[in-house]
């Protein structure tokens, strides 16, 4: 499957965007307001490299393995600070605890939804409670991969 043929399948996470090197890659809106990648044929060098890292053309899901479980934070304030139970704020804060770092989604100064990065329980803040809005996830993989690169632990957002 190619990228653009993906179609209303594409999560918009923009991985592939991320990392063409060329600029190849720039993403449609369409009438609903959901984005999806565009390919630039003249920058594009046929690397592949946008494909490859596609959740959706490299799916590696393995229906085996399925597994659905229930859980909850057991500290009364996490549970309340989160949401479905507290179980970000429970992982995010033992990911902080041993030196990692963590992605999530808060809003900035003009109330867009973007992919924050934490590395203290105040950066972890806004960071807590389901948004239900679609996040600008620009240039996250990049730093998540920065950072996995240093050795570090890293506590991503839900997809």
């Amino acid at each position: 499957m190619s990228l653009e043929s993906i179609g209303n399948k594409c999560c918009g996470c923009r991985a592939c965007l991320q990392k063409c090197k060329f600029g190849a890659i720039s993403f449609v809106t369409d009438i609903y307001g959901f984005e999806y990648p565009k390919i630039n044929s003249t920058l594009c060098t046929n690397c592949n490299l946008c494909e490859k890292v596609c959740p959706i053309t490299n799916n590696t899901h393995n229906s085996d393995a399925d597994f659905c479980g229930m859980a909850y934070a057991l500290d009364a304030k996490t549970k309340f600070n989160g949401s479905s139970g507290g179980l970000f704020g429970t992982f995010a804060e033992s990911v902080l605890a041993g030196g990692g770092v963590v992605f999530g989604a808060a809003f900035d100064e003009n109330l867009k939804l973007k992919t924050t990065k934490a590395e203290t329980i105040e950066e972890l803040i806004p960071l807590y409670k389901s948004k239900y809005l679609l996040c600008d996830t620009a240039y996250q993989f990049c730093q998540i991969e920065r950072e996995l690169k240093k050795g570090r632990t890293v506590n991503g957002e839900c997809y």
